[in-house]
Parts: C-alpha cells; structure tokens; sequence
C-alpha cells in the first residue's frame, strides 16, 4: 500500500488468485504386480478391499500383491493405486517388471510405494528395486520394502549380523534416502484355507503409514505401541532386543511382538538410517514432512507466474508460507517455543537479486526445525514470476 498522508479509506489491490496453501496428498499407496482380472498395464484407484475385489478379483495366496492391498487396507490405508502387470496364471520377468516400475511418473500421483514380491517367497529382483527406488526419489515417493530371504535364512543360522541394506543392490544415496526395509516377513491367514502363510509385511506396514498420518500428522513416526499390525497370526521371527540392536545397525526397520500390545513396528528409518549416519533424511517422517512441505508450497504458489518479480511481491510469498508453516508448527510438525525457533522464511532481497528478478526468478529459502531446535532442515525453492 502506498503511504498513508491523511485520514480516510484506503484500497490495496493484492495479486489475483492468492489463497492459503493446499496441503499435497501424503497418503496414496501404489502398488505393482499381478492381479487376477486387472488389464495389464492399467492403473486401477482403489478405496477399499470390496472395491479391489469388484475391480481386480479376489484375494490369492499366489498373488502376493492382493495379500498386500489386503493388508494395507486391514491397517488403516486409504487409496490405493494398483498398477496391474503381466498374466494372472505366469510369473512376471524381470522385462515386464521393469517396463512397470520405470512407467510409475506416468501413474496417477502417489506418495508410498509398497513393493511386493511377484512369486510367492521369492524377492525382488535387484535391478527391479533399484529403478522402483529411484523413480521414488524423482517423484517425491517413498518405497516400503520387504525382507530378502536369505535374511530369515541368517536369522535361523543366527548370523543376523551378516545382513545389510547393500543387499538389496547398489542403491546411491538419492534412492536410499528414498526407501525403508523391514524384517522379518508377516504370517497372515490364507484367503482360502485361513491356515498362516508368510507374506511381505510392506503392505501392512504402509497402512500404519497412512493410518499414522492420518490420526497424527505426517511428522509422526510409523511406529510404536500405538499403531500395531493388524490382520496377523504373527512373524515368521520372533527378535529378541539384540536383534533388534543388530537390525537397527544396519538400516533395517524391525517388526516385533510386543508384551500387551502384539505386533508392532520397531523401527522408522530409511535405508540411510545406519549405525552413525547423520543423514538428514534418515527418518521416514523428516524425508515426508519435508516432501510434504515442498508439494504442498509448490502445488499452491503457481499464481506467483503471473506477477511481476519486486520488492512488493516478496512479503506476500513470505506470508503465505509463514502461515502455512505455523500451522504444521501449532499442530507439533516442528519444534520450538516460538515461530522463529520452529521455522524461518527469506524471500527477500538478500536471495532475491537482480539480475534473478530481471530473469523472472524468485527464491525463497525455508528453514524448518524438525529434528531438534537448533537443528534446521533448508528447502529451496524457486518459482517463475515476470521479468522486471
């Protein structure tokens, strides 16, 4: 508003199509693999298990993918995206995998993928959990990954401590930070004979995941007493609190019995989260909330395109986010007493340059305080505004 030299009414006209931030979707789980009636190569969004059955057909121990959205829907999971692969009655190959997993951008938008085995009691091929990986690290997704089988084979040997994240293949950094493991497998009722059967905990797991969101907030860890696994006879491993000191060692999230409070996940930490790490992403819930924080600003500021980049438009990126971050602060996301201990917004001229504003450029760099007070995560983001 221009200055003020006399009493009256005064108009300031702020920029058309400014609003309060939309929080991005944090709870859309996909999933890929065969189904018994799916079209292969399609997409199917799922709300709950009647709606799996009357879409892909029903529940079968020898699609591992449908035990899966069944026990991601037992624990509290929301949508589903299914991407249907191959035939029903052959194992898929490694080609048609691949050609799956490298097509997810093209998938609608998810944020967890829960990635089931194909065979029943076989793994994941490697080559196929590196591109599922790193097309999570490229869309802001990240992957919930079940135990090899030669981890229970250690665990009965107890070799335990011969177990490693790098078995999974030689994952770089952008994709580990991407990706959580657990260990060891759940015993679920057969569809149709009801007796246990093993099967990959990923789909249970990333019902926690959705379900803790939900009740909690995205910047809640996915585990604890308060969020136990349901729909489970119990684990194909029972851990003692050494193994659960090895596991957590080595970057691996453990599944436990718990007195009183039965099955529960011990662990939430991605595959950086080994024994020394400082990773800033080594937390399932830093590596969401910081997505969640820059989905949700970069989904909601596409009106600042259409405004011309100055002094003028500055204060106003900076308030819409101020606001936006206070409430993730108010609702316990961040730690700190007061704003300026929980996060901090620069959007001025000090990131803001000339030359930048000559090319239509505005910075904006946020400061968030998720692990501790004087520990702060740094977003940057950059957004197109008009030349001036």
């Amino acid at each position: 508003m221009s200055e003020v030299t006399m009493p009256g009414v005064y108009v300031q006209e702020l920029p058309s199509g400014i609003g309060p931030v939309v929080p991005a979707p944090t709870n859309i789980t996909a999933f890929v693999g065969r189904t018994q009636t799916g079209a292969a190569g399609s997409a199917a969004t799922v709300t709950g298990i009647a709606d799996y059955f009357s879409q892909l057909g029903p529940v079968s121990a020898d699609l591992p993918l449908s035990l899966a959205v069944r026990d991601y829907f037992n624990n509290g999971g929301g949508v589903a995206i299914v991407l249907s692969v191959g035939s029903p009655t052959a194992p898929l190959s490694d080609a048609e995998w691949l050609a799956a997993v490298n097509g997810l951008g093209a998938a609608p938008q998810f944020n967890i993928l829960a990635l089931s085995p194909d065979v029943p009691g076989e793994d994941v091929p490697s080559t196929v959990t590196m591109a599922a990986v790193a097309q999570c690290a490229a869309l802001g997704a990240t992957a919930i990954l079940g135990p090899l089988a030669s981890w229970q084979v250690a665990f009965e040997a107890q070799t335990l401590d011969t177990i490693s994240v790098d078995n999974l293949g030689p994952l770089p950094l952008s994709s580990r930070q991407a990706a959580a493991v657990y260990f060891p497998n759940l015993l679920v009722p057969d569809p149709q004979t009801t007796q246990p059967i093993a099967a990959s905990p990923v789909g249970a797991v990333a019902g926690v995941w959705v379900s803790t969101t939900v009740e909690n907030g995205v910047w809640v860890a996915p585990a604890g007493v308060n969020h136990g696994l349901i729909g489970a006879d119990g684990l194909t491993a029972a851990l003692t609190d050494a193994n659960d000191l090895t596991l957590t060692g080595a970057g691996v999230n453990a599944l436990r019995s718990m007195v009183n409070y039965g099955l529960v996940i011990w662990g939430a930490k991605t595959l950086t989260g080994v024994a020394g790490s400082m990773d800033p992403w080594r937390y399932i819930q830093i590596r969401r909330t910081l997505i969640y924080i820059e989905q949700s600003l970069k989904g909601s500021l596409n009106w600042v395109a259409f405004q011309p980049n100055n002094a003028r438009l500055w204060p106003i990126i900076t308030q819409v986010v101020s606001q936006f971050l206070t409430t993730i602060w108010q609702s316990g996301g961040m730690f700190g007493g007061t704003q300026a201990e929980a996060f901090s917004v620069i959007c001025d001229a000090s990131n803001n340059t000339p030359a930048d504003m000559a090319a239509g450029v505005v910075n904006v760099q946020i400061q968030v305080a998720l692990l501790a007070p004087a520990e702060f995560q740094v977003i940057q983001l950059q957004f197109e505004a008009a030349a001036t």
